[in-house]
């Protein structure tokens, strides 16, 4: 009868051990999305498109949403790499510390794309046109590199060099942003910003090699 209380109780007080044990946690992770594009904003869909950190290696397959798509991503800082048959591969550092993360990367032919000097040029109007102006040319996908240009006088901006892609311009007055407008830079292009009280426009104008 002893005997028995006892393995009872042993068994009672394993029992609470196991229930005391907490369960392992699983590993954050989330998935990257990753949206390949040219000049000209075609899609890239025969691109092989890899994550990596360390000995952690991830390959996105594309979808019928029209993206590669990386799942359970461990938490962590990566390293992207695209490769795609005509075009120089990209390079990207991707930081993946939240559920969903999407990343858009401009590819370029071997020799350049396009061939030339690509510039993109404007003036800017408006009865906010006062004081020392400047512009930010902030790339929307990976690839190109964001350029800055003082606004003379006369109320023009030159930023020749400036890689092709769509970006994000905006006319700065010290460190307040006063308009921000999206536009394409294809070869030469000019654009017109008008600043008004409450708002702003921008009117785009390709003109060609």
């Amino acid at each position: 009868m002893m005997m028995r209380t006892q393995a009872s109780r042993i068994a009672a007080a394993a029992s609470i051990m196991l229930l005391a044990v907490p369960a392992l946690a699983e590993e954050p992770s989330g998935t990257v999305s990753v949206y390949v594009e040219t000049f000209g904003m075609d899609e890239v869909t025969a691109a092989q498109v890899t994550l990596r950190n360390g000995p952690i290696f991830k390959s996105c397959a594309f979808t019928r949403l029209r993206r590669y798509v990386c799942a359970d991503v461990p938490f962590g800082r990566y390293t992207l790499t695209v490769h795609a048959p005509g075009f120089q591969h990209a390079n990207a550092d991707v930081p993946v510390y939240t559920a969903s993360r999407a990343v858009h990367v401009f590819l370029y032919l071997p020799g350049g794309d396009p061939p030339g000097v690509n510039r993109l040029t404007g003036s800017v109007q408006g009865a906010l046109r006062s004081g020392d102006l400047w512009v930010r040319a902030m790339p929307i996908t990976t690839g190109p590199v964001a350029m800055d240009a003082i606004v003379s006088k006369e109320g023009t901006f030159d930023m020749t060099g400036l890689d092709p892609g769509t970006y994000v311009l905006a006319v700065i007055s010290g460190m307040k942003v006063l308009c921000a407008k999206s536009v394409e830079s294809m070869l030469d292009t000019k654009v017109s910003i008008t600043l008004n009280s409450h708002s702003c426009s921008l009117d785009q104008k390709y003109v060609g090699p």
